[in-house]
């Protein structure tokens, strides 16, 4: 079995993550079938509960205390960056949960600072090659990754999808990460979270299918300025060499 853990801000990240790493296992390993997924890899979090399947950002300090797990100093001799020691802390967690523990997937929204990204880049340093760190960082707002994978399948979706490249100036759905993180009166219009409601129709499972049924290339092209093209690329690199063929003869 082949643990893998996810770091990130919310379930709906936890989801949007472990469905997108799934479709690249399935499409770049021939030999795993959909229904025996499961039984190869298994998603955990900061508990040794098999309930607990991902780790919020928001326990990494609480838990790193209880733990007594202490980051300090520098990265490779340079200062960390926003989200460098949370991201090592949170590293260093999962590793003392799971012994076992194969691949990490560090997710965070950029919130208009990509310096995020640079910091859970020098997380992934402190553990070398011993870890399979995936660095995911959504620009600026998860609902841009989701936004990417937007394709019109009815009339009043062509039609609301029109209005909304009217109003912005630009269309949604190929430049999200123009899209702001702000959801407010003086930001709304160019609100990531408004655009997705409004093309959405705030379904659920509407907004699912964004990332669900359309086709990886496609969510590499259109996710390219977002982070989204980064994330499938770096589960390629880095998590998709854990299933092995010892693997599946195991």
């Amino acid at each position: 079995m082949i643990r893998i853990a996810i770091v990130c801000e919310a379930n709906a990240d936890f989801v949007l993550a472990s469905c997108l790493a799934d479709r690249l296992f399935q499409d770049r390993i021939q030999w795993i079938e959909p229904e025996y997924l499961d039984s190869i890899r298994t998603w955990v979090g900061g508990d040794p509960n098999p309930a607990s399947r991902f780790l919020s950002w928001r326990e990494v300090a609480e838990k790193a205390r209880e733990l007594n797990i202490k980051v300090h100093g520098t990265f490779q001799g340079a200062s960390g960056e926003p989200d460098a020691q949370a991201g090592a802390r949170a590293l260093r967690i999962l590793k003392r949960i799971h012994a076992d523990l194969k691949g990490v997937i560090l997710m965070r929204d950029s919130d208009n600072d990509l310096r995020r990204r640079q910091g859970l880049r020098q997380a992934r340093t402190t553990h070398g090659t011993s870890l399979a760190v995936v660095v995911g960082v959504a620009h600026t707002k998860r609902e841009c990754w989701v936004l990417a994978g937007f394709v019109p399948v009815t009339p009043d979706e062509d039609r609301q999808l029109l209005e909304e490249k009217k109003r912005l100036g630009f269309d949604p759905t190929v430049h999200s990460h123009q899209l702001t993180a702000k959801h407010d009166p003086r930001n709304d219009l160019r609100s990531a979270k408004r655009v997705l409601a409004s093309l959405t129709g705030n379904d659920r499972t509407r907004e699912s299918e964004c990332w669900q049924a359309t086709p990886l290339s496609k969510l590499r092209d259109q996710g390219d300025s977002s982070g989204l093209k980064e994330f499938l690329n770096e589960i390629d690199e880095h998590l998709v060499p854990l299933f092995s063929n010892d693997c599946r003869k195991s």
